[in-house]
């Protein structure tokens, strides 16, 4: 049960992660366009 419950945990922090990463790059690239208008 406990087992379970820690590899959900580093399953959803992978994708947390994953996803953050891709909003930062998104913000990066809405940041530069900002800059250009």
């Amino acid at each position: 049960m406990f087992n379970k419950i820690k590899k959900f945990l580093a399953i959803e922090d992978l994708f947390c992660r994953r996803n953050c990463q891709q909003m930062l790059k998104e913000k990066r690239i809405i940041e530069q366009y900002k800059y250009l208008y």
